[in-house]
């Protein structure tokens, strides 16, 4: 069975796009009404006729269509975050262990001897290969990934993109399949 990562990749993806045309509405906007603001002022003084403010409406209205496009994208890309670990338990098996690494939360950086560090201040992740061939981030807890050796493969229960077990098989000699081979 195959997770949603490559779906939820589209999502992000697909939220990074909306937060950029986001952006350029609302700035093209701003300035378009600004420039606009400006010309309907001289007109005003000049010629006594302000007919260019309804354009600066429109122009302005163009900013708020980007803001409310950028508001959007970021409320679903925390909702995204939020319900990251929600979803119903899957069992992939065969996966390959590709690589296994901890991050120190507060600065974010791989930490090579994790257990020297207390666990709570500790991120743990596994990138498996699955099934299907494609790579997979998961986070898991401690306990899990002392269970987890770079080079396995195995059985894994995953929960959205949390590893909530993983089983180790002995494949013998035979390597399960070439992990370098493309797909």
């Amino acid at each position: 069975m195959r997770t949603k990562s490559s779906s939820m990749l589209k999502e992000r993806h697909g939220i990074g796009a909306l937060l950029m045309m986001g952006g350029a509405l609302a700035i093209t906007g701003f300035l378009l009404a600004g420039i606009l603001c400006l010309g309907a002022t001289v007109g005003a003084a000049r010629h006594g006729d302000a007919t260019g403010m309804i354009l600066v409406g429109t122009s302005l209205a163009i900013a708020a269509l980007g803001l409310l496009l950028m508001g959007s994208a970021l409320v679903y890309g925390i909702w995204l975050d939020r319900n990251r670990f929600k979803g119903p338990l899957q069992t992939l098996s065969p996966v390959y262990v590709v690589a296994a690494y901890a991050l120190e939360k507060r600065t974010q950086a791989t930490v090579p001897l994790w257990s020297e560090y207390p666990p709570d201040q500790l991120r743990f992740f596994v990138r498996l290969r699955l099934p299907d061939r494609t790579d997979e981030e998961f986070e898991c807890a401690p306990e899990v990934f002392q269970t987890v050796g770079e080079g396995t493969t195995g059985e894994a229960v995953v929960k959205g993109k949390w590893l909530c077990q993983f089983t180790v098989h002995s494949t013998g000699s035979q390597p399960l399949y070439d992990i370098y081979e493309d797909a």
